[in-house]
């Protein structure tokens, strides 16, 4: 239950199976954990930029929680993700673009509208990450973030804006690749096309996949959900020797 309570640092996600006798009693139950005991217990150590501001540390409701890694290969690789919910924002590039193309890398952060909570402290109880971006059919960015209720239930949104969706994202296989080092967004493309090449090569999809299946994350960043299950906070940080934690995906075909 690190830092606080509240916040609790190691969570495993998997599956329980019921076994049940003539007269529909629960007999056996069956377990199976998406992470290893080990990969578990590692939770507890905080991230690099965590130590900076270890009170907005957030709990282990990150996407990692939700994943079960299927194989690997030289280039990307297989994932299965449980069913879990995301807070997303549509933004028209051409009024409002919302990264920010620094110096070294793209910044995904969310649209200003899509603020409602409090920005103080105290009432930052649920922060997460990552931060992920996808491109619609139409061309237009969506930003999105996981919501903290697979695990905690977070209540609902009481003052969600127009701008905002709470979205269930069923089971799914996603094919990920890694991004190393500093990539500015043209270099993110180019991994992109990496990856498509390699799944195209290798038979998993036939080639482009579509726009709205292609995902971006960011780890550097933390959004913060306040008590009332409001977005209150968006921050990103860089401190010296950071690791860039970025990654790519595509949703593959069921």
């Amino acid at each position: 239950s690190m830092p606080y309570p509240h916040r609790p640092r190691v969570v495993v996600a998997g599956s329980s199976t019921y076994k049940l006798d003539r007269d529909g009693k629960v007999t056996e139950i069956e377990d199976d954990w998406f992470l290893r005991p080990r990969e578990a217990a590692l939770q507890i150590i905080p991230r690099w930029e965590d130590i900076f501001w270890y009170y907005g540390s957030p709990h282990t409701e990150i996407n990692y929680g939700l994943r079960r890694k299927i194989s690997e290969s030289q280039d990307y690789y297989i994932v299965e993700e449980s069913a879990h919910e995301i807070v997303e924002a549509t933004v028209d590039v051409e009024e409002e673009n919302i990264v920010d193309i620094g110096d070294y890398f793209p910044v995904p952060r969310p649209p200003e509208s899509c603020y409602t909570g409090s920005t103080r402290k105290e009432e930052l109880y649920w922060p997460t990450r990552p931060s992920c971006l996808r491109r619609s059919e139409g061309g237009n960015l969506i930003w999105s973030v996981l919501y903290p209720t697979v695990f905690w239930g977070l209540p609902r949104p009481k003052k969600m804006p127009e701008s905002m969706r709470l979205v269930h994202v069923p089971k799914r296989s996603l094919a990920v690749r890694k991004v190393y080092g500093a990539r500015e967004m043209d270099g993110i493309e180019d991994e992109i096309n990496l990856l498509v090449s390699a799944l195209d090569k290798d038979g998993l999809v036939d080639g482009q996949p579509p726009l709205d299946s292609v995902l971006y994350f960011h780890y550097n960043s933390k959004q913060g959900f306040d008590a009332n299950g409001n977005l209150s906070i968006s921050s990103f940080y860089l401190v010296p020797f950071q690791r860039f934690h970025q990654e790519i995906a595509v949703v593959l075909p069921s």
